[in-house]
Parts: structure tokens; sequence; C-alpha cells
């Protein structure tokens, strides 16, 4: 009951961020009062019906259910025996369903609503073959060799180094490889870098740092990159927005244009 009223409140609160990102409207607010009352359906309603259905209902129907629906033990499976192509599988569709999260959204304040499928292909071939092994290779090899011991102190030197060294090196090298994917010059990917990084990681900023205490206090480490994976949802769907947002660029250039006046009036 618990597990379950926190993932609907924190589903809910993951699409009012969303709703808050997008949103044109100043006066928007986070709503406590809608998220609390996920919180509740979650824990009083949802859980007990799961509960019910998956333990008592489904098992009396079909015995052998588990065996025949052990999807947590092939992906455990897979994730023991090929655990760099699971995470990159993973970590794509993740991509991918990120960025076709952020195009819902903006659907819902466009008046013509279509979904580009070519920016979703770009998200899953960078979540597949730029993000995944990334992760993999900070969750499972460098962190753990860098800060072997277990212990909140530890999930904090983790989170330090994940937060201060890698997360940077991640958000200077995406714009450029998203951008090589996509086909446009590496002249572009300057200039997002220029525009959109700032912006960038404040946004990480937002999301990450309790995100990855959790990751790094309380999950197991094979399942690490799982849980990134899950938070990354909400994260790729800011990317998207701040990648394909045109107005982040515009404004750039409109602050450096009035600084510019500003100098030359002097």
């Amino acid at each position: 009951m618990v597990t379950s009223s926190l993932i609907a409140g924190f589903g809910d609160s993951l699409c009012q961020g969303m709703e808050l990102y997008i949103s044109k409207d100043q006066n928007k607010k986070f709503n406590f009062k809608r998220t609390r009352t996920f919180l509740i359906m979650g824990g009083l309603y949802v859980a007990p019906i799961l509960h019910l259905h998956y333990s008592y209902v489904l098992p009396y129907f079909v015995p052998n259910i588990w065996e025949i629906i052990s999807i947590s033990e092939r992906y455990n499976y897979h994730l023991s025996t090929r655990p760099l192509v699971t995470k990159m599988i993973t970590s794509g569709a993740i991509g991918a369903f990120g960025d076709l999260l952020c195009q819902t959204f903006e659907n819902r304040t466009k008046k013509e609503k279509s979904y580009n499928l070519q920016r979703t292909k770009s998200f899953f071939l960078t979540g597949t073959f730029f993000i995944a092994p990334l992760l993999h290779l900070s969750y499972s090899i460098v962190l753990p060799r860098l800060v072997p011991e277990l212990t909140t102190v530890g999930a904090i030197k983790k989170l330090a180094l994940d937060q201060l060294v890698f997360a940077p090196v991640v958000v200077t090298m995406f714009y450029p490889v998203i951008n090589f994917i996509e086909g446009k010059p590496f002249q572009q990917s300057i200039e997002d870098l220029k525009n959109k990084f700032i912006p960038t990681m404040i946004t990480n900023y937002k999301i990450w740092p309790l995100a990855n205490f959790i990751n790094f206090t309380f999950i197991p480490i094979q399942y690490q990159v799982l849980w990134a994976n899950m938070i990354s949802l909400l994260f790729n769907a800011c990317l998207s927005f701040i990648h394909n947002n045109k107005s982040i660029a515009n404004q750039s250039n409109t602050k450096e244009q009035s600084k510019a006046l500003g100098n030359n009036s002097d």
C-alpha cells in the first residue's frame, strides 16, 4: 500500500512538473491537493485491488501464472548475463517514451496536434548508444570503485561526484551527440551549449540530486541504472522540450543583444 501510494503520488508530481514546465501561464502553481488525492487513491484503492488480483484471483484461475509472466526474472537474467545490452535497450525505450511524453504535453497547447517521430527516433538512438553506456560506466564501474563504501556518507560522496563531475560532462556531450544524430552541423551544437547548457543544468539539479541520493542509498547496484532510467523519463521529457524549444535560444540571443546595445550606449 505504501509503495503504491508513493508511486501514484510521484506519478502525479511528474505530470504536474511537466505541465508547469511547458505551461505559459505564469500564475499556474503546483496542486498539492491533487497529489494528495493520488497518494490516497494509490494506497487505499489501487494497492488492495492489485494485491487481490495478482495474489489471489490470477493464481486461482492460472496456477502457473508467474512461470508464464516472469518479466522481472527475465529482466534480471538478461541484466546479469548481458548488462550493457539490456541497459541500452531500456534506456533507448525510455528516451523515446520521454520524448513522446513531452510532445503529448506540447500538443495540449497547440491547435494542430501531431507527433514528430524523427525527433523520437533521435532520443531513442541517443538513449541507446550514448546515455546507457555512460550510465553503465558511471554506476556499475567508476563510482563503485571510487566510492566502495555502502553507507550514507558513501552515497553523499557518490552524489557529489555524479552531480559535480558526471552531470556537466553528460550535458556538454549531449547536444553534439543528438545534433549529430539529427544531421545538424557542429556549429549548431556550439550554439545549443551556449544558449541551453545553463537551463539544462538547472533542470538537472531540480531532479537528480534527490533521485540519485535515493539511488545510491537504497537501490541495489544492479538496479541503479534501471532506477536512473525511470527518473530519466521525466528528465528526457524536459531535455526534449529544451532541445526542441527555439524560444530558449531566442531569449538568450535577445539578452545578448540587449547587453551589446547597453555597452554601445555607454
